[in-house]
């Protein structure tokens, strides 16, 4: 498309803005999925440790885990694929 003699859009079917791929929502879950599970396995210490209580495991996994999971979630099409992951991700963490 052109604006002017000298600007051109070029025509995408996905785009990355601030870090988060806006067209395709399933790409974009995949990605936070994969962050989320680097940061679940760099704290492996804490969930394995017997002096830290269930409650504050469980609280540490909701901000700082679930947190990086669903940035952004409001602009991603929630499909049964993306819900059967969502469970899927939680189950194997639990």
């Amino acid at each position: 498309m052109k604006l002017t003699e000298d600007i051109f859009l070029e025509v995408v079917s996905d785009f990355k803005y601030l870090g988060a791929y806006i067209a395709n929502c399933h790409v974009e879950f995949k990605r936070r999925k994969g962050l989320a599970w680097s940061q679940f396995w760099k704290l492996a210490k804490v969930w394995k440790s017997a002096d830290i209580s269930l409650p504050v495991k469980l609280n540490l996994f909701d901000s700082l885990i679930i947190s990086i999971l669903f940035y952004n979630a409001e602009t991603w099409t929630t499909t049964k694929v993306i819900k059967k992951e969502i469970d899927s991700f939680e189950t194997s963490c639990y």
